[in-house]
């Protein structure tokens, strides 16, 4: 690897601080009727099975 590999460890929490933007900014947006609440939803969903896939990947379980 090079100095500026990104690591899995660096993945996984560029994606949890995504899930947590989206936690707070989706609900302002679906009130502002810029957004569906079932797309929230979903955008939420998908967000998180990316962490848990990354997180089985670290972990050497492939749940796919």
């Amino acid at each position: 690897m090079t100095d500026n590999a990104i690591t899995i460890e660096q993945m996984i929490s560029c994606v949890g601080r995504e899930i947590g933007m989206r936690e707070r900014v989706y609900p302002r947006w679906v009130e502002q009727k810029k957004m569906l609440q079932t797309t929230a939803d979903q955008e939420l969903a998908r967000m998180r099975a990316v962490r848990d896939l990354l997180v089985d990947v670290r972990d050497g379980q492939f749940g796919i």
